[in-house]
């Protein structure tokens, strides 16, 4: 990986690494990136993250790599990030073992950095992408034949969300004052105005105001622009309405005690961890259409939405279904079970036989028996 943080992304490997079967895989967890605080975490789960202490893109990150892969005797490398791709690319041929590429994000590399990847990233490399968005954006940004790029969608731990405590609703409500009957709508994600549209959902506020209100934004996060949307709430009298609750790690009690989740993503969102997590939750998603979100949303079954940027018919939407209970309700419940698909169990499963075939196909390929790697092999 090319960094851990407190993102989607580091806290996708944190549930599913430790599941792989260890009779068949032992995943060992290096980043280019200089040490990160949720080291501990994974730590705790039994993966020994190594840093490399490398800035992006810096050329030491290729030996970096070598050094690592041939100490652990590694038989296949799973790799995600932009850095990660085209040196685990040149080190594949070095060390002499198959690869995968991990589509997580749909990011654009700057133009000499993108054509550098396509130079080195060939269409016969196997590939995953977490959505069809991705799998579309992937092919065409590094020229990889679609067929050669698989989906699997992230699996995540639903059942946490799906059994909340009992008094979760009640306990966060009194946390922030929001007596039992107000409207109550969630933003969960990084305070990143470029990325999430924290500031159009402030906007919405104002406009959905007009049918509730006593409605009120829990913004859930922190980030480089809380700053920037504190101002905008004060500059449209919303102090009373939006609530800030920085980071939190019990995202499930949060989202018990809410009526609506949204999703103003104005970047391209890969797939949509908050929107699962709220569906898996029973809770009706309100989100722009943006990449992978509609294959997570299914638009008028388990949520609502709406053209990116449209901040009139986001509040609109909003206001819909905190009008018709019976409409939350049913979007909610079809939530519920639609996020059911995506377990952590079966998606551990499928990425196990997605190794296995990877390095079967290598071997093969190389006039190797594949019986002979049916044994445990290391990622």
């Amino acid at each position: 990986m090319d960094r851990l943080h407190e993102t989607g992304g580091t806290l996708y490997y944190l549930r599913m690494l430790p599941r792989l079967d260890p009779a068949r895989v032992t995943p060992m967890l290096c980043a280019f990136a200089p040490w990160h605080p949720i080291a501990s975490r994974f730590q705790e789960v039994g993966i020994e993250p190594v840093f490399f202490g490398r800035k992006r893109w810096d050329p030491r990150c290729q030996t970096d790599l070598l050094r690592f892969a041939r100490s652990c005797k590694a038989d296949l490398l799973h790799l995600m990030g932009r850095t990660s791709f085209p040196f685990g690319r040149l080190g594949v041929h070095a060390v002499g073992v198959p690869s995968v590429l991990h589509f997580h994000s749909m990011l654009e590399f700057p133009r000499f950095k993108a054509l550098w990847n396509r130079r080195l990233i060939s269409s016969k490399w196997s590939a995953v992408a977490v959505s069809e968005a991705v799998r579309r954006w992937s092919a065409q940004e590094f020229a990889i034949s679609p067929d050669r790029i698989a989906v699997l969608y992230n699996g995540h731990d639903i059942d946490r969300f799906a059994s909340a405590p009992s008094d979760a609703r009640g306990r966060i409500r009194r946390e922030f004052a929001l007596a039992d009957d107000v409207a109550v709508i969630s933003l969960v994600g990084r305070l990143d105005v470029a990325q999430k549209g924290q500031d159009l959902m402030i906007r919405a506020m104002s406009m959905l105001r007009a049918r509730f209100p006593d409605a009120v934004l829990l913004l859930v996060g922190n980030g480089p622009d809380r700053a920037r949307c504190e101002v905008l709430v004060r500059q449209l009298g919303l102090d009373e309405v939006v609530r800030f609750a920085g980071n939190r790690h019990d995202i499930a009690e949060i989202l018990a005690a809410v009526d609506v989740a949204v999703i103003p993503s104005v970047c391209e969102e890969a797939f949509g961890f908050v929107a699962l997590e709220a569906s898996a939750a029973g809770r009706p998603v309100v989100a722009f259409e943006s990449g992978g979100l509609p294959e997570v949303i299914l638009h008028g079954q388990t949520g609502i939405v709406v053209p990116k940027g449209d901040i009139a018919g986001l509040a609109k939407a909003i206001a819909d279904v905190l009008d018709d209970p019976d409409l939350a309700m049913r979007l909610g419940e079809a939530g519920r079970r639609y996020a059911s698909r995506f377990g952590l169990s079966e998606h551990v499963s499928e990425w196990m036989d997605f190794y296995d075939a990877v390095v079967d196909e290598h071997h093969r390929s190389r006039g190797r028996s594949s019986s002979a790697w049916r044994e445990k092999r290391t990622c």
